[in-house]
């Protein structure tokens, strides 16, 4: 893992290392903007994002373009509101195999599953808040079907 202080660090470290396939990031530093429009990584197929803040993962992951992404992680500290989880993901969707979310998600086991709905190609969901996992049987088995359909 690799840690920065701010957003814009990342942005510029990604910038600098284009062949880079996986990046696990901690950022500590909040307030600071990402000075272009977006940056594109054609390459990055595994991100982890962990901060204090879900704003600074939310800034950070606006910042980003990445068309190979397969695999998303993100943990924060706070709690963050469904609907931005969901606008986070839905640009990499098509692309976009597993997604998994620690927090504080001041949400109920059913939304998770309504989230899966929403994000047809996820093969594998994960939500921990707190001390309870989001995750319910119903969840488990659309992934396992879909993990089934996409072998065949």
């Amino acid at each position: 893992m690799r840690t920065f202080m701010t957003i814009a660090e990342v942005v510029q470290y990604l910038k600098n290392n284009q062949s880079i396939t996986a990046l696990h990031a901690y950022v500590h530093g909040a307030g600071d903007t990402i000075d272009s429009d977006h940056v594109e990584h054609e390459n990055l197929v595994e991100l982890y994002v962990r901060s204090v803040t879900p704003e600074l993962v939310g800034h950070l992951l606006h910042a980003l373009r990445l068309p190979a992404l397969k695999s998303l992680e993100i943990a924060f500290c706070g709690s963050w509101p469904m609907d931005d989880i969901r606008a986070l993901a839905e640009p990499s969707e098509p692309l976009l195999r597993s997604l998994k979310m620690w927090g504080n998600i001041p949400i109920e086991p059913e939304e998770i599953l309504a989230l899966a709905h929403t994000l047809p190609h996820l093969t594998l969901l994960w939500a921990y808040s707190g001390t309870r996992d989001l995750v319910n049987r119903d969840v488990n088995r659309l992934m396992m079907n879909r993990e089934i359909a996409m072998q065949r």
